[in-house]
């Protein structure tokens, strides 16, 4: 069942990550599919993280992602977070998907974020 439900909703999950409907679809089966069934929303998500993060509902599936994710797909995820931290942080949803990295109280990841927008703060203001 689970193949069919990827089978499925692969060719269009980028579609759906951003519907007001679908992306609550698209955040159940990052939760609850198996690594291998699952995987078809991480790769979207990582092709497309800025688009992703900063929309209203791809936020919501980005931050499913970060949670569920493990190993590498994780680490990537969190590096591509951070790498784009500047035009995520400037925007009304991105900024949430930063403020998660941050709440995951790793010093190391802090670090970087801060490292990211150092020499932006005005710019941000």
């Amino acid at each position: 069942a689970e193949s069919l439900v990827a089978a499925a909703l692969a060719p269009r999950v980028h579609e759906l990550m951003r519907d007001l409907h679908a992306n609550h679809v698209v955040q159940r089966c990052v939760a609850t599919l198996t690594s291998g069934r699952n995987a078809f929303v991480f790769e979207a998500v990582s092709r497309a993280l800025v688009e992703v993060g900063t929309h209203r509902h791809g936020c919501c599936v980005l931050q499913r992602c970060l949670d569920n994710a493990a190993g590498a797909t994780r680490t990537n995820l969190v590096d591509s977070v951070i790498e784009h931290t500047r035009a995520l942080i400037a925007d009304q949803f991105g900024n949430y998907i930063v403020q998660y990295i941050l709440q995951l109280h790793e010093a190391k990841l802090t670090r970087r974020v801060v490292h990211a927008i150092t020499g932006s703060v005005a710019e941000l203001a």
